[in-house]
Formats: structure tokens, C-alpha cells, sequence
């Protein structure tokens, strides 16, 4: 499915639904500053630019939904510029609170009857995870989808609720403020799927890990993670001491992501359709395999395989459990 440039008026007028983006302009210095000591300040922006884009794609990829972006007031104009088609709107206040809290009430204050805001850290997730995360908000409250670190990537609301956000964001215990929070507000909440994002470097190589399963997922970030894999990559360079072999996971799999790198060849080319990933096709009703378990987080504060011939690297479920094809995929 080839997302579209801009969902149509009448999508958003039938669907009542917005999916929010929360993001901050790519820039060095202020993004994905924890990965600064394994990349360049240049390779951070890069890699933060590919990410919401392929995270935009994401957004784009669900119908009847109103996709836009959450920012800094003093990041409009350049997101604006380099994403062309989609609604950019300035938070109130700053911070994550504040974005978060503008969120909600601006678009539950202008029509829209469920809301949902995803960070942009986590470009691989898959679309059911957020229909699902839709369809929560018929029967809860708020949902939220937690991350592995204590945090999470998604929250959803059908209604705004003053201060709900203040806490604990940017720690390990961001999930429990928030829903001691909810609680005391008698309010209902779900928990959606379980997820990651990427903070560290060790997500990143988890997330590398992974999309060698399912490239098309990221094809963006993919394709970026792809040069800087081999014997001076990046990625090997940030692993940290061990034996070499155990260093790259995706080594054994370089055709997979060879073949992505070709199909997004930079993070300013127009996206294409993405036929092996389920996740362009789940908002059309087609079968969607559930997947087991973040550019800005929501607030997390926050492993890779081996290559040998014999014995293979360690691998989880087959890649038809995590992104629609049969492939076995690499587990952290």
C-alpha cells in the first residue's frame, strides 16, 4: 500500500480519529542525544530524520484517521518544510507534559472524538498495534503502550484531563505515575501492546537486529542502518567489546537489507509501497500477525544475535509473528 501525501478532508470528517506524532525538528544537539556517544552528531540527526519519516508513514499507512505532528513552537517552520502535506502544530508550554497535554486538548477540542499521540522512536511498530489502540477508546477511558524500560510509546485519550500528565516523565517509573494518575481521577485505563523504543545504543542494535526481518517495516531507517553495517560500520563500532562474530547479528542477512537500501535509497525519497510489511495492510482488514514486544519519546528513560555458519543466531518466533512474512527474525 502506497501511503498516501495527505489523508483526504472526508477520511477525517467520517473517521472522527487523530493520530498525533510527537517530534522534535532533527537537529544536532537536541535529538536522540543518548545515542551521541556511539554516532557522529551528523549520524543522530540522520538517523532521528529517517525515523519520523518512516514513522509518518507509518501514521499514513492506518484509514480514517487524521495524522499531524505535536512540536515545539520553534520547530514548526522546519518540520513544516520537510514534511510537506502534514498538519505541524506548536505545543503550549514546553516540555513533554505540555505537548502531551496539547495534544489532547486541541484535537478532542475540534472535533475529534479519540486521540491518540505515539512517539517517534519507534518506526518499526506495527499498525494494528495502534487500531487496537483505537479501539480501546471505545471501552476505556485512556490506553496507553508500554515500553520495556518503564515508559511508553502511545498514549490515547477520548477525553482531555488537566494535569494528568505531570509526573514522572523521563524515568523508569513514567508508566506507573501515569496510571496512579488515571486512578485518581476514577478514570478507566487499557494497556495496550508491550514495545521498545530506541533511546540507547542497544536499541538501536536491537532495532537493527529486527528490521533485517522485516526491512519494509522502516525502509528508511533501514536503509540508513544498512551503510553503516560491515567491518567499519557504525553499528559494530558502537557494539562495545566481544568476539567479532557475535558483533553482527545482521551479517548473515545483508541481502535483506541490501535489498531494503535499494527500495529507500535516502531519508528525502518519496515512500513506496511496502508489499512484505503487514502492517500496510492491516487498516484495510487483512490478516494481521501479532508482534511481541522508541525521535521523541513519550517518556522512557531509555542485544543482539550471533553470525556463524553453526550455529545460527538466536531467533524468536518467524517473522510472520512480528511483520506478515516467514522469514525467522533475530532476537536481541
Amino acid at each position: 500500500m502506497t501511503a498516501p501525501t495527505r489523508p483526504p478532508t472526508s477520511r477525517v470528517a467520517v473517521g472522527r480519529r487523530a493520530l498525533v506524532v510527537m517530534a522534535k525538528a532533527p537537529r544536532e544537539g537536541r535529538s536522540k542525544t543518548r545515542l551521541a556517544g556511539a554516532l557522529s552528531a551528523g549520524e543522530v540527526v540522520r538517523l532521528s530524520e529517517c525515523m519520523l519519516r518512516d514513522t509518518i508513514d507509518l501514521a499514513r499507512s492506518l484509514d480514517g484517521v487524521h495524522v499531524a505532528v505535536m512540536c515545539p513552537s520553534e520547530d514548526v517552520a522546519v518540520l513544516a518544510r520537510m514534511l510537506p502535506g502534514t498538519r505541524i502544530v506548536g505545543q503550549d508550554g514546553e516540555g513533554l507534559a505540555a505537548a502531551l497535554t496539547s495534544v489532547f486538548r486541541r484535537f478532542l477540542g475540534t472535533g475529534f472524538s479519540r486521540v491518540v499521540a505515539i512517539d517517534a522512536d519507534s518506526p518499526h511498530l506495527p499498525a494494528s498495534a495502534v487500531e487496537q489502540a483505537f479501539e480501546s477508546l471505545d471501552r476505556n477511558d485512556l490506553v496507553v503502550g508500554p515500553t520495556e524500560d518503564g515508559g511508553y510509546y502511545l498514549v490515547g485519550a477520548s477525553a482531555a484531563h488537566r494535569g494528568l500528565f505531570d509526573g514522572a516523565l523521563g524515568t523508569s517509573r513514567a508508566l506507573d505515575a501515569l496510571c496512579a494518575s488515571a486512578r485518581s481521577r476514577g478514570l478507566t485505563l487499557a494497556l495496550g501492546r508491550a514495545w521498545y523504543d530506541v533511546d540507547v545504543p542497544a536499541d538501536l542494535r536491537r532495532l537493527a537486529a529486527d528490521l533485517l526481518s522485516a526491512p519494509s517495516c522502516a525502509p528508511r531507517t533501514t536503509a540508513l542502518l544498512a551503510t553503516w553495517r560491515g567491518p567499519e560500520g557504525r553499528l559494530a563500532a558502537a557494539d562495545g567489546p566481544g568476539p567479532r562474530d557475535s558483533r553482527r547479528p545482521w551479517a548473515w542477512a545483508a541481502g535483506a537489507v541490501l535489498c531494503a537500501a535499494r527500495a529507500s535509497s535516502s531519508c528525502s525519497s518519496p515512500s513506496r509501497a511496502r508489499p512484505t510489511c503487514s502492517r500496510w495492510r492491516s487498516s484495510r482488514g487483512e490478516r494481521t500477525p501479532a508482534r511481541g514486544p522508541s525521535q521523541r519519546s513519550l517518556s522512557s528513560p531509555s542485544s543482539g544475535g550471533s553470525r556463524s555458519r553453526s550455529p545460527r543466531p538466536t531467533r524468536g518466533p518467524t517473522c510472520h509473528d512480528t511483520c506478515g512474512t516467514r522469514a525467522p527474525c533475530v532476537r536481541a
